[in-house]
């Protein structure tokens, strides 16, 4: 079952600033994202927290938690990039300027965790792959580390072209889709705004922190 086209999270206006930071020094690790990675709050529809919806608190989101992982391992920056925008309006002449923080920060690993926010529109195919590619050459480097993911909702648009890139870029690949079937993997029941309460809970947060850690 194909969860996307029941987002009714908009894409714009997620953020402020689409760029954090998580830490000060160690190993980099940048996370690209979208409101599942961090939504600043927007009470009007019951989401007051200012991290990854639909997590309990700032520690049970996705990045939280592998920020804690990758932690225990060895010392560790995030850098948080939210691009909601980018998945929305790729096709456009993107600029990518405000992504420059996250460009700087030079990561030793990027983890690139969007597709939810991209609509299905076979006829853009040929520029979703142009553009995705051109904001993974922006913030990354030769020596960079690639980790891709598909959508916690199946996006029978654009999980296909994820898995083509991440196999050009001889990239690791994580598979979420199956997340986002399982209300056990979704905050079902804890908001009642649906397009908020479809997204993942503490348990589907956590699933996805061990399945992207585990590539790393």
């Amino acid at each position: 079952m194909e969860l996307l086209l029941n987002n009714n999270v908009p894409a714009e206006e997620q953020v402020k600033d689409p760029v954090r930071f998580i830490g000060t020094k160690g190993y980099k690790v940048l996370v690209v994202g979208n409101s599942i990675t961090l939504h600043a709050p927007k009470p009007e529809i019951g989401w007051t927290g200012d991290f990854g919806m639909a997590a309990s608190c700032k520690k049970a989101d996705f990045v939280h938690r592998l920020y804690a992982l990758c932690s225990e391992k060895k010392e560790t920056q995030m850098c948080i990039l939210q691009a909601s925008v980018f998945e929305k309006y790729y096709f456009l002449d993107f600029i990518f300027d405000e992504y420059r923080k996250a460009k700087d920060f030079a990561a030793d690993c990027v983890i690139f965790r969007i597709s939810e926010n991209v609509a299905p529109d076979p006829e853009r195919s040929d520029i979703f792959l142009k553009r995705y590619k051109q904001l993974v050459q922006y913030v990354s480097r030769e020596s960079t580390k690639l980790i891709f993911t598909t959508g916690f909702w199946k996006n029978g648009f654009a999980d296909p072209l994820i898995r083509e890139t991440a196999q050009e870029f001889k990239a690791e690949l994580v598979e979420l889709g199956d997340l986002g079937e399982k209300s056990s993997m979704r905050a079902d029941g804890l908001f009642e705004h649906k397009g908020v309460a479809m997204h993942p809970g503490d348990k589907g947060m956590e699933i996805i922190a061990e399945r992207i850690f585990s590539v790393m």
